[in-house]
């Protein structure tokens, strides 16, 4: 393999790397936001429901 070769080998290398990196992170921010979402829906649905239950249950 020449110099050339072993260079662009390692950039490739590099590459994927960062790549597969690039994903994970990704997939981290989307689960992040969907639990985000799920947590805000909570908060929402007991807010709703503390506007509808009596005052003396408070």
């Amino acid at each position: 393999m020449s110099f050339a070769d072993q260079i662009q080998a390692l950039r490739l290398r590099k590459l994927k790397i960062l790549d597969d990196h690039r994903k994970k992170a990704q997939q981290l921010e989307r689960n992040l936001d969907i639990e985000l979402v799920k947590i805000a829906r909570e908060i929402a649905q007991l807010g709703d429901s503390s506007v509808r239950s009596p005052a003396w249950c408070a």
